[in-house]
């Protein structure tokens, strides 16, 4: 299936914040105990924009995906145990990956990994990063797929443990 992947800006934020209302929905229906507080909520998709790192997966000219690419050092990698990354900074990390039912299963993932490949080789990246839930199954294949091995454990916003992934450029 086709889609698009542009800067997203903020009139797409009420299209993103449905997408996050949908992601928090089926990651409880599959008992998976990630994002079911207040994250992420609308101040950090602002900071994303802000950031130029915030992006619109589009298909049939409407919002049906959201992801970030961030091109600079994570505070959260700083620290992680049970293990080591494989490379030092730079690296681009992938965060907040959402799509709409009608998008899952279609490889509209393969445009976001490459479109991310591409951002991170532009930006002379040595690796690509990325974090989930130890029960998200769905982004561990992810990454899996993709060459990412995992590193270690590390510790996002209110001390909740994340699996680590990494895949040297």
């Amino acid at each position: 299936m086709p889609v698009e992947i542009r800067a997203a800006t903020a009139a797409d934020i009420p299209a993103i914040l449905t997408l996050a209302a949908e992601a928090k929905a089926l990651l409880k229906a599959r008992n998976i105990n990630q994002w079911q507080d207040d994250y992420p909520q609308q101040e950090v998709f602002k900071q994303d924009l802000r950031a130029g790192a915030g992006f619109a997966v589009c298909h049939a000219g409407q919002v049906a995906g959201y992801f970030a690419v961030l091109l600079t050092e994570d505070p959260n990698y700083h620290y992680i145990e049970n293990g080591a990354w494989h490379t030092q900074a730079p690296y681009a990390t992938l965060h907040r990956l959402m799509l709409n039912a009608a998008l899952r299963g279609s490889g509209a993932v393969e445009s976001i990994f490459q479109f991310w490949l591409h951002r991170a080789q532009a930006a002379h990246c040595r690796a690509l990063r990325g974090d989930t839930h130890p029960d998200n199954r769905s982004m561990q294949h992810f990454f899996a797929r993709r060459g990412f091995k995992r590193c270690g454990v590390i510790y996002v916003h209110g001390g909740k443990n994340r699996d680590a992934f990494e895949k040297p450029l």
